[in-house]
Order: C-alpha cells, then sequence, then structure tokens
C-alpha cells in the first residue's frame, strides 16, 4: 500500500485541484475527518503501538481492510449517509471519513502496483516495501511544496499530527464517525472494535510517525532496522532520484513487462496525476449521491480490489492491467 502519509498528502493536496463548487466546499471544511479517513484501513496495523503498548492481533483485520471484501465498508457508508438521518455537521464529516477511506483504496490500487514491480511482491519483500514508500513520501512532500518560497523536508513537516485533528480538536461529532467506522466493521468482517479502540489506533499511528519523523542523526541511516523506519532527508535520495521515481519496461521480479505494458511509468508524471483523474470523478459521484440525491455509487466505482495489486481479488491476474488502470 502507499505510505500513511502519502494518503494524507493526497488528500490534503485535493482541494487544490478542484474549481469552487458544493463538493470543494463540503470536503475543504471536513479536510481534517478527510485525511483520518484517508489512512482508515492502514490504522489496525498501528495497533502495536497504540495507547496501551500492546500487541494484538488487530494487525489481521488491516490485513482484511486490504484484501477481503474491501469495498463494502465505504459501499455501506455512502448507502447509509444518503438516508439524511444525520445531523448536518455529523453528516458532513461522516462523509468526508469514508471519502478518505475510498481514496485510499484508489491509491493503493494505482500506486501499488508501480511499488510492487519496483521492489517485488509484499509478501516476500515487505521491508522494500516499506522502504520505497517512505522514500516516496519525502519526495512527494518536497514535490508538493518546491514552488513555494521555500521546500519543506518531510522530516520537519510534522505532517503526523494531523492524525490528531479529529480526536484532539473540539469536534462533538468525531465520536459518531468513529460509532459508524465501527458499526461497519462488525458487519463487514464480524470484529468488534468500539471507538475507543479506533482512537487507540489513531494515536498509535500518530506515535509511529513522529518516530520515523525528525532529524535522525546520521549513522542512523547505516543501523539495520533502524533505517528501515525513518524518513531520509530529500538530499540523502537526490543520487537515486531517477530510479526511485521511474519503472522501466521489466519489473524487480523478472515479469517482461510492468503493470502498464509500457516502456516507462513515472510517478510524478503519470502515477500521481493518474490518482486524481480517477478519485475525483467518483468522489463528485459520492457527493451527489449522499447530498443531491444523485445515482448510487455501485461495485464498479468502488471495485473489490486486492489492495497490494490493483486486481480484482477475485483472480488477483497480474498479467492483467490493474481495475484503475483500465
Amino acid at each position: 500500500m502507499a505510505s500513511g502519509i502519502t494518503h494524507i498528502l493526497l488528500m490534503k493536496n485535493l482541494p487544490n485541484l478542484l474549481n469552487e463548487s458544493k463538493f470543494k466546499t463540503k470536503i475543504s471544511s471536513g479536510i481534517h475527518f478527510l485525511q483520518v479517513g484517508a489512512v482508515a484501513p492502514d490504522l489496525p496495523y498501528a495497533s502495536i503501538a497504540d495507547g496501551d503498548l500492546i500487541l494484538s492481533n488487530e494487525t489481521e483485520l488491516a490485513d482484511s481492510f486490504h484484501y477481503k471484501n474491501t469495498n463494502e465498508i465505504p459501499l455501506l457508508a455512502f448507502k447509509e449517509l444518503a438516508g439524511k438521518e444525520l445531523k448536518p455537521k455529523a453528516l458532513k464529516y461522516s462523509f468526508c471519513f469514508f471519502l478518505g477511506y475510498l481514496s485510499h483504496i484508489i491509491a493503493d490500487g494505482i500506486i501499488h502496483p508501480f511499488i510492487r514491480d519496483m521492489v517485488g511482491d509484499y509478501d516476500d519483500h515487505k521491508a522494500e516495501h516499506r522502504v520505497l514508500e517512505m522514500k516516496l513520501d519525502v519526495l512527494y512532500y518536497y514535490h508538493l511544496t518546491e514552488r513555494t518560497v521555500r521546500p519543506i523536508q518531510l522530516n520537519y513537516a510534522n505532517i503526523h499530527e494531523e492524525l490528531l485533528n479529529i480526536t484532539h480538536s473540539n469536534y462533538k461529532q468525531a465520536d459518531i464517525v468513529l460509532e459508524l467506522f465501527s458499526k461497519y466493521i462488525k458487519q463487514v468482517y464480524s470484529m468488534e472494535c468500539p471507538p475507543a479502540m479506533i482512537t487507540g489506533w489513531i494515536n498509535g499511528l500518530h506515535t509511529m510517525f513522529a518516530i520515523a519523523e525528525g532529524g535522525h542523526p546520521g549513522f542512523y541511516y547505516s543501523l539495520p532496522v533502524i533505517k528501515d523506519i525513518i524518513f531520509y532527508n530529500y538530499e540523502r535520495l537526490l543520487t537515486d532520484y531517477d530510479s526511485l521515481l521511474t519503472l522501466g519496461k521489466s519489473t524487480s521480479d523478472k515479469r517482461p513487462e510492468n503493470f502498464l505494458k509500457s516502456d516507462s511509468i513515472n510517478y510524478f508524471d503519470d502515477i500521481i496525476p493518474h490518482f486524481y483523474k480517477v478519485f475525483i470523478p467518483i468522489a463528485e459521484k459520492a457527493f451527489q449521491f449522499v447530498f443531491e440525491n444523485g445515482a448510487e455509487l455501485t461495485a464498479d466505482d468502488i471495485a473489490p480490489i486486492n489492495l497490494d495489486t490493483g486486481r480484482f481479488i477475485a483472480n488477483n491476474d497480474l498479467n492483467e492491467i490493474p481495475k484503475y488502470w483500465s
């Protein structure tokens, strides 16, 4: 999956790409929920660093979010929200949270085939996946800010603080949003996850990112294990800049063609723009469904894909073009 930081940044930057509209106004005022929703499928992975620091089997739930019935939570959410039984603010924030959840599905379906072809199958190369994703986080954040007066290093941006906005700010509606998330988890995955547990996951992910960010001493980057869980400074990545961002025709596991069967694929020129090209129309359709009695979203809009490969769960055929690229 794309790293949690990239998921947050994709949503943080979304309003900047939209024309003025009711949709833009809605998500801009609910941006905190949009950003936390964008990492929601990854939250149980952070149960190892939650408020109690207790190891648990909650990571299995995160795996389920990525491999089983992956589209059902947002489909259930938007259908219920379209009934408009919530008060306006609760409806807005709930919509933004589950729109963020939807963005995670689409982002993984678009980005992860690139990651997989760069470093190999996730099950066999978990460390390599994590390292590449974190390096892309750094490059993407610098890329987003390089047109400003002074580009910003991810290590000093405190992006992880965005995660606490819905639970540590004065949002009375946060409990309602997390209650809904808890309910859908029970419906789809038959697991009891009360809002307090989900809040613990959010705090845990905040802790994990806080450890990864910061001005680490240079020797950290040569230490086994440590070097694989901390963010690099931008300058440390310049030597490998092109190779990190560009996938050639063949893949790391010796398949003769990459997932698009093209000569090369660039992360900034091809991957990121394609995410917005796919996501924005589906997001606008979700808005119209929930707030304007528009057409209901279906499994064609939010597809049941394997979030590691971007292919349909039913066959997961790597020879096929990923769903959100076809």
